[in-house]
């Protein structure tokens, strides 16, 4: 859990269920295909001094964040958290979400500021399942999407691409909007980082450690107010947490099993998020 990484590197299962993709995912967006060449960043012209509104809010909106074992070329994903939301209401406040929240074996050892950073021992590491177990469901899950919304977005599609190319496969391609790059043309004084960002809007982190789904979510809620979403659509991440939004991977091994127990499956319900009195109820199955 983030802010806890002394049950990271213990291996202690603390999430008895897990949201994942549900039976509705939508497949891949013609729009959005596969590159046979470098992933590309466009930016959607949602700048504060566009005078962009919400409606001209895309359909299908999905983010993502990757938490890495270094900075480096030969460093690899260590775990990767997408949101899709879709059915934004401004009157009700209210909108549908699912996500996806993975954890690999990157076949390295993190750099240890990296592991400072995700909180994962790289014994615990060793145990999980390789990104390949999970690239067709990271693939559909982020082309199922009518823009990718991620902080920094070069960096964690970088990783990403490379995690495809290192399967011989041919990356993802998608339609990006980088909140970082975002906010910086937007005009806005101040950092760009992710963090300073959120104190501007009233959002922080949940604990010190940096969770993929939660930067994701974070990601997500910068990406809502460049558009000028109404406030009530602006929902912190630990307002989800009551509502059994996973902080643990989907598959999370727990190593502290003598099976080595999978934490939960990769399917799960959709999710309605409704900003108004902030309460998160599953839908029904």
């Amino acid at each position: 859990m983030a802010g806890q990484p002394d049950a990271r590197a213990s291996g202690t299962k603390r999430a008895p269920r897990m949201f994942e993709r549900h039976d509705g995912l939508r497949r891949a967006n013609p729009s959005c295909g596969l590159d046979t060449g470098a992933i590309f960043d466009a930016v959607f012209d949602c700048q504060h001094r566009s005078g962009a509104s919400m409606s001209a809010m895309p359909a299908n909106i999905v983010a993502v964040d990757v938490e890495t074992t270094g900075l480096y070329q030969d460093d690899r994903i260590v775990t990767l958290g997408a949101w899709r939301i879709r059915g934004l209401d401004s009157a009700s406040g209210e909108f549908n979400a699912d996500c996806i929240h993975i954890i690999a074996n990157p076949g390295r050892k993190s750099h240890s500021m990296a592991r400072s950073v995700h909180g994962y021992s790289d014994s615990v590491l060793r145990d999980q399942q390789p990104f390949s177990e999970h690239a067709e469901i990271v693939r559909e899950f982020l082309t199922s999407g009518d823009v990718v919304v991620a902080h920094n977005a070069s960096f964690d599609f970088r990783f990403i691409e490379r995690e495809y190319l290192a399967l011989g496969q041919t990356p993802i391609k998608c339609r990006q909007f980088c909140t970082m790059s975002g906010y910086r043309q937007s005009g806005l004084p101040g950092k760009a980082s992710l963090s300073a960002i959120c104190d501007q809007i009233g959002l922080k982190r949940v604990g010190k450690t940096h969770g993929a789904l939660e930067d994701a979510w974070l990601a997500l809620m910068i990406f809502l107010w460049l558009k000028k979403a109404p406030p009530k659509f602006i929902v912190p991440f630990s307002d989800l947490i009551p509502g059994g939004i996973p902080v643990i991977p989907s598959n999370f091994k727990d190593v502290s099993s003598p099976r080595g127990e999978i934490a939960a499956s990769l399917r799960s319900p959709e999710v309605l998020v409704s900003a108004d009195g902030k309460q998160v109820a599953r839908s029904p199955q």
